[in-house]
């Protein structure tokens, strides 16, 4: 419980400015490539975490994470708008968002069913880690749409 708690303090700590520093670059960069260089970090560090042999491994290799996953965390959302338009915001969160809440079920019991199996969490974080890569692809390959502006008539 006490290695797990300063798990969660890590996690806060590096999480925290991950959020408001990454978020603020992210209107002085470009979000798509923030983003990718955030899936890579995030990835490899899921990959290393799979593969930690010790508590203490584990501490230095969740920091990053946790910056990585503060970033993910605020990011995304202004680059959907980005993407495709401040008017089209609210129908892309939506058909997103079943995506994402179905991929948080499937995940935990994923690696639990695997560690079962396996007395290991290597393969299934191997798995969460290629998927960080797939998409770190995917928002490389994003492009912003041609957005028409609709005016009102009046």
């Amino acid at each position: 419980a006490t290695q797990a708690s300063l798990l969660f303090l890590v996690h806060g700590l590096f999480s925290a400015p991950g959020r408001l520093i990454l978020s603020w670059a992210g209107d002085y960069f470009n979000k798509r490539y923030m983003m990718a260089a955030l899936l890579l970090v995030m990835g490899a560090c899921v990959l290393l975490i799979g593969l930690a042999d010790s508590y203490t491994q584990l501490l230095f290799i969740y920091a990053p994470y946790a910056v990585a996953w503060g970033g993910l965390s605020s990011l995304p959302q202004s680059l959907q708008a980005d993407l495709f338009g401040r008017q089209n915001y609210a129908t892309i969160r939506g058909a997103l968002s079943p995506l994402q809440s179905a991929l948080s079920l499937v995940a935990p019991p994923f690696a639990t069913i695997m560690f079962e199996r396996t007395g290991s969490f290597s393969f299934p974080f191997t798995v969460l880690a290629g998927t960080a890569l797939i998409a770190m692809v995917l928002i490389l390959k994003a492009k912003p749409q041609d957005v028409k502006v609709r005016v009102a008539a009046g």
